[in-house]
């Protein structure tokens, strides 16, 4: 999850949700390509490792 100022992104399993006040939310599914980009959007940042394991089951 990262809050910023008019912004809430979560990731939850497969599903990027973005959250603004007055707005419906917005949520989308992450392909396994988006997957490290997406994790460091959100200020994870994983080993190579690491995300070899987790593309391995996502």
């Amino acid at each position: 999850m990262r809050l910023e100022e008019g912004r809430l992104r979560r990731m939850i399993g497969r599903e990027l949700t973005e959250s603004r006040p007055g707005a419906a939310d917005e949520t989308r599914t992450i392909a396994p390509e988006e997957l490290e980009k997406t994790l460091v959007d959100l200020d994870i940042v994983l080993t190579d490792e690491e995300l070899g394991a987790l593309l391995k089951v996502y």
